[in-house]
């Protein structure tokens, strides 16, 4: 991803729209961070729109100071950029030996 991408997915980024593999997962993830996010530990819609917020703003802003003025990723994200995408091939592989 490159530098605008990455900013305009962060600025962007709705948490209720977030995928997950299961819809159970969903529930369990909106639930928890909704928690730990929300003021009273109770109010999960609060608590999701304060983690969204965070990640809108603060954890921009961390990405931001780390990527730098030119926007070059360091060698560190860049490793685990790719590892991303390695992680589900590496899954659809252990399902296909457990088939067999």
């Amino acid at each position: 991803l490159c530098h605008i991408q990455m900013r305009d997915q962060l600025i962007n980024f709705n948490v209720r729209s977030a995928q997950c593999r299961e819809d159970s997962d969903k529930h369990l993830i909106h639930s928890v961070i909704g928690r730990w996010y929300s003021e009273d530990e109770v109010d999960e819609d609060e608590g999701l729109e304060n983690f969204q917020r965070i990640v809108s703003t603060q954890t921009l802003k961390e990405v931001e100071a780390s990527l730098g003025p030119r926007g070059a990723l360091p060698l560190k994200h860049l490793v685990v950029l790719s590892l991303a995408g390695s992680w589900g091939a590496l899954d659809w592989i252990a399902s296909l030996a457990r088939a067999q």
